[in-house]
Formats: structure tokens, sequence, C-alpha cells
């Protein structure tokens, strides 16, 4: 069987910590900790990908930490996106066969290879960022994995396309990380999902994980399937946020029904800030990176978005804010009566008032 010569697995760890994250308190009290990793912005990424505000860095370099049965170099990023986004992503060099591979993907979904090690950091880095958080997450709960078998050589030539044709059980097997009997029908099901662009490059994209073939060892091809990654969380987040919202919205109507208009002020307001803060986040994720005049990227980006059901996302968080604004809307148009209301009973009131006073006059 051919061999891996040149290969990694990536473990990614995404977490939604807050509303905005402030690089620039983040540059000035992590910069200072330079004897542990190093902060940078990413300047050098190529013209055709554009972030309306470019994450931070942390590097910490190569970390001995338990690998299965023994310890490993397991080079760690850290990402720190503006719309509140922090991404852990483990990279453990590998050799060896496909078979190999395969043992090694199923047996890192079991074992829940770096788990232990993302919560612990995780939590530190939070702790030593907190003044950079804008409405910060009371809980770190919501986390997306992700894992990434890239290869960039074998020990023989072999481009993308027989490489699927000789391989593709194994690659479906390894993306879906399963050691127990898949269907042939489902296996080839994978495949709806792959993208041969150039000659020596494959890329099979999963819910759980995916197989990067890129002999020109670009990376771009990982920075866009962490977009798409941290996309998904950040619409999964908000998605359930609008569930909690619009069940306290219709609780608290049922209770306040019979009240006076003043007692929907408070909620009125909230009702507005959550809306208008939810759409700025969703609309920071959606615009912070820009594919331009990348073809290949851009089908990247397509594969992954309908892999992780991006645009059903999308539509229902879309959905709940409509929802939203419809509750906002009716509540207004309510409060708006009620004033009328209470308006013209003043006006009739102080007409009867002046009626009393003329005729009291008058006698």
């Amino acid at each position: 069987m051919i061999k891996i010569t040149d290969g990694s697995l990536y473990l990614y760890f995404c977490y939604d910590f807050s509303e905005e994250i402030e690089l620039d308190k983040i540059r000035t009290v992590l910069g200072k900790k330079t004897e542990k990793f190093k902060l940078y912005t990413k300047s050098l990424n190529p013209s055709y990908m554009q972030y309306s505000v470019p994450p931070l860095f942390a590097d910490f370099g190569n970390l001995k930490l338990q690998f299965f049965d023994k310890k490993a170099d397991a080079h760690l990023l850290v990402k720190f996106y503006n719309f509140g986004v922090v991404t852990l992503r483990f990279k453990v060099n590998f050799e060896g066969n496909l078979d190999k591979l395969l043992k090694l993907s199923y047996s890192t979904e079991k074992a829940n290879i770096f788990n232990k090690e993302a919560v612990e950091l995780v939590k530190q880095i939070k702790e030593e960022i907190k003044y950079a958080l804008v409405n910060p997450e009371k809980k770190l709960d919501q986390v997306e994995t992700y894992t990434i078998f890239a290869v960039r050589n074998f020990d023989q030539d072999i481009s993308g396309v027989q490489l699927q044709e000789k391989y593709w059980k194994t690659i479906a097997k390894i993306v879906k990380q399963e050691k127990d009997f898949i269907s042939e029908s489902e296996l080839k099901s994978t495949f709806d999902n792959t993208l041969s662009y150039y000659e020596h490059d494959l890329l099979v994209v999963d819910w759980g994980g995916a197989f990067v073939y890129d002999k020109s060892k670009d990376y771009e091809v990982l920075d866009v399937l962490e977009f798409a990654l941290i996309q998904s969380l950040e619409l999964r987040v908000y998605d359930y946020h609008l569930d909690n919202v619009l069940e306290k919205a219709y609780d608290d109507i049922g209770t306040k029904k019979t009240r006076f208009f003043l007692q929907y002020k408070h909620m009125l307001n909230d009702l507005l800030y959550i809306r208008l803060e939810i759409t700025e986040v969703i609309d920071k994720v959606e615009n912070s990176l820009k594919l331009v005049g990348e073809p290949f990227l851009a089908k990247v980006y397509s594969l992954a978005s309908k892999k992780f059901y991006i645009d059903t996302w999308k539509s229902s968080v879309r959905s709940k804010l409509n929802t939203l604004e419809k509750i906002y809307e009716s509540l207004s148009d309510q409060i708006q009566n009620e004033i009328m209301i209470v308006l013209e009973v003043t006006i009739v009131l102080l007409f009867v008032i002046d009626l009393v006073v003329l005729f009291w006059i008058g006698i």
C-alpha cells in the first residue's frame, strides 16, 4: 500500500468566548508573555484571502503531550477572532500507510485526544484575556471539534484522481473516523463532498473530519475549512440563544398580557438590543473573510459550508430573527395603541373637568 512520507494530523477546538474580543487589548496583555509563545498577526496572507479584521495568532510552538501510549510533539497555534471566537489547533506529524492512518483516525475520535489539554488551556487563556472580552460567555460549553488529516507527500507520485480511485474506501473511513462496518453506499456518499482541482490535490470533507492531499504544501485550504467551522459554531450558538430568547418572550407576553403598557417597556428594550446584537455578530462572522479571484478556495468553502449545513443554520437564525422582529413590532404597536387610549381618556377627562369648572363658576 502507498505510504505517507509527509503528513500531519490537525485537531481543532473552537470556542465561543464572547460577543466580541478586543484584539488590541490582547496584544497588550499577552505581548508581555513572549517566553511562552510568539504573538503575531498573519499579515502575509495572499491577496485573494482578505480578512476584514485579521485574527491574532499565538504560536506556542511544540508541546510534549500524551499521544496515546507515548509523548509526542504537538504544535499548538491559538487564534483570536474579533467576533468572539478562539480556536486551538494541535498539529502532530505523521508517517505511514493509509491503513495506519485509518487506525489513528478512529482511535483519535474514541480516545478524545487532547480534549483534556484543550479544556485546561482554554480556561487559562480566558482568564488571562478576560479584560479583552465584551459580554463574555459564563460557560465555555459551546465548542466545535474537528480533525483534518493532511498529506503533503507519498512515497510515490500519485494524482488526486488516482488516489481516490484506488483508495476511496479507506479515505472515506478515515474522514468518518469509523472502525465498524459501513455500507458501501454510505462510503460512496462521502465523495459527494470531494474536490480535486489541481493534479496533485484531493479534498474530502465530512461532518467530523476532512482528508486533505495537497502536494503544494499551501495551508490556505486549512484556513478556509477552519473559517467554515467557526461560522457553523457561531450560527449554532446564536440559533440556540434565539430559542431561549423567543421562549422567554412568549412567557413574558403571557404573564404581562393583562398589565399596563409600561410593563412592556423593559422587555421591548431587551428584544431590540438582542436582535441588534445577534445581527451585528452574524454580519461580522459572514463578512470577516472574503475570497477574491481564487476559484479553488471558493470551491473549498462551498464544499465545507454544504457539509456543515451553514445555509441551513443561516436560514434558521434569520427566521428566528424575523420572528423576534414581529414580536417587537407587535408589542410596539400594542404600546402605541395603549398610549393613544390613555391620551384619549386624558383628553376626555380634561374636557369633563373644564365643563365642571365652567358649570361651577356659572353657579
